[in-house]
């Protein structure tokens, strides 16, 4: 069971052996990923030394749309005490029947008053507990990559006019939390998926009141993404370190292991766990569209992002000292000093929101939507029960055979 280093710094390991013992493939699973963290604690221990000196210089500042000139700062703490922040969050399930997908889908939204002296005031959207409670039948065949893609669709959608409401009803937020991203490209400028497509103008025109209302009310809009996987700011320090050692003699500590291979298997959350200290962010970028990409004309929010020189913009910050960091997501025009404010503004009211334990973050208005908007599972199942029972024995309704075999 060999371990193939290739000249790219891609790492795998080839098929086992059968021959070989459970021991020592679990020998040399956990050998290497010893090895693999090793090389990712040296990486960001280089980085880390360089933090306070190192300036981005300014032609990568403009080739990867980066918006400061340190790849670390510090947070400040604003005080809520008076402040109004909302969240909304979304929940969605879905059970794979032989002739039918059911998926049943709901938003959750909260409106925290915060005082000096006194627990902060919330109030719940919306007010009937069933209110926004979806359940849809799918009767045609779908992948399983299409199934997600309309899950995933249904619940931006739900929790979108959920925030709609919530801004037309509270005009004085100081800002809105959405759980998860702001902005989904799959299903915007899907033009293979049947469902994507279905859902995007839909989307593109509530996301669109959205930003107008915000904008109207003064609120602050954000995504805060609690466990992203992707490795859109660890490629971009990546790309940096070849392109700075020689204007930055420190980094030639880089060529003294495989950064390389570091690089390729740090997602953005891991990288800054190890880069920022409690109280930093990382510098803020524009994620969409990236650099070179040029935003086209095929649906209606491109044309809206195009029409009002917009971009979504992001950045990570660490608010305490056990837990991986947040990412931050947020449309901004593409001037520079107008994103640094929103920058600035949104994380000093995050910071201190999300300094929740010393091993967990996370904004508490967020917190909340999460856990009322939860649906159980097993309310689920009932739900599904009533169903069969509704339609009397049908092939339509049987579960699928590795999910009741006998045996």
């Amino acid at each position: 069971m060999a371990i193939i280093e290739q000249r790219d710094a891609e790492l795998f390991q080839e098929r086992a052996n059968p021959e070989e013992t459970i021991k020592t493939k679990i020998d040399l699973i956990a050998s290497t990923i010893v090895r693999v963290e090793e090389n990712k604690s040296r990486f960001a221990g280089t980085l880390s030394r360089s933090k306070a000196a190192f300036r981005i210089p300014v032609g990568l500042k403009k080739e990867y749309a980066i918006n400061d000139d340190a790849l670390a700062s510090g947070l400040a703490l604003q005080n809520p005490a008076g402040m109004r922040i909302g969240s909304v969050d979304g929940s969605v399930l879905r059970e794979s029947l032989v002739g039918v997908d059911i998926i049943a889908s709901k938003a959750r939204g909260v409106v925290f008053k915060f005082y000096t002296k006194k627990p902060p005031i919330v109030k719940y959207f919306p007010q009937e507990k069933n209110e926004n409670f979806n359940l849809f039948g799918i009767f045609q065949n779908a992948n399983a990559q299409e199934l997600e893609s309309f899950s995933n669709a249904e619940r931006l959608l739900s929790e979108l006019e959920l925030v709609h409401a919530i801004l037309s009803a509270e005009p004085h937020l100081d800002m809105m939390i959405i759980d998860g991203s702001l902005f989904i490209p799959e299903i915007f400028t899907s033009s293979e998926s049947y469902f994507a497509s279905r859902y995007n103008k839909q989307i593109s025109d509530v996301l669109k009141r959205i930003l107008e209302t915000s904008r109207q009310n003064g609120t602050i809009l954000v995504g805060v993404v609690k466990d992203s996987i992707k490795a859109d700011f660890a490629g971009t320090v990546g790309r940096m370190i070849p392109a700075c050692i020689d204007a930055f003699p420190a980094f030639k500590e880089f060529l003294s292991f495989d950064y390389r291979q570091a690089i390729q298997v740090f997602k953005d959350y891991d990288l800054f766990y190890r880069f920022l200290s409690e109280g930093e962010r990382s510098f803020s970028m524009r994620t969409y569209p990236r650099p070179g990409q040029a935003i086209g004309t095929a649906t209606e929010f491109d044309r809206y992002m195009k029409d009002n020189d917009l971009g979504l913009y992001s950045y990570m910050f660490k608010a305490v000292p056990m837990d991986i960091p947040l990412k931050v997501e947020f449309f901004s025009t593409n001037d520079r000093a107008a994103v640094a404010s929103l920058v600035d503004k949104s994380s000093a009211l995050l910071y201190p929101l999300s300094k929740i334990n010393v091993d967990y973050s996370e904004p508490s208005p967020q917190m909340e939507a999460h856990k009322r908007v939860r649906i159980p599972e097993q309310d689920f199942k009932v739900i599904i029960d009533i169903i069969r029972q509704k339609t009397g024995f049908c092939s339509t309704m049987l579960q699928k055979r590795r999910e009741r075999r006998p045996f």
